[in-house]
């Protein structure tokens, strides 16, 4: 993964099987590489939780589903056309990635 250049192209949906030199990617601009953690995830159940989307429920469940934490997983792509969360939702996984430092690109 060192210096791997995506920057042209956008991934949708992806997770990274391969962790080696992941903070050295460059990524699409549409793309929020970030590592999830505990403290990400529980940021993210309450910034969605604290939104007034409609779609809040939904997003909940999507949230726990696709985005605890888990060993063999440790990094995720969050990209607007991701099927998971939709545009503008997929702004709340970004900014939980920023808020806790887990956003590596």
């Amino acid at each position: 993964m060192d210096g791997v250049d995506f920057s042209k192209a956008d991934i949708i949906m992806c997770s990274f099987w391969s962790f080696c030199y992941l903070d050295k990617v460059k990524p699409s601009k549409n793309n929020c590489v970030f590592k999830v953690t505990d403290e990400f995830y529980d940021c993210l159940l309450a910034t969605i939780e604290s939104s007034d989307s409609p779609l809040k429920e939904e997003l909940i469940g999507k949230a726990r589903l696709f985005y605890a934490p888990h060993n063999t997983a440790p990094y995720e792509v969050a990209h607007p056309g991701n099927l998971s969360f939709k545009h503008p939702e997929v702004a709340e996984l970004s900014r939980a990635a920023e808020t806790t430092g887990c956003r590596v690109s």
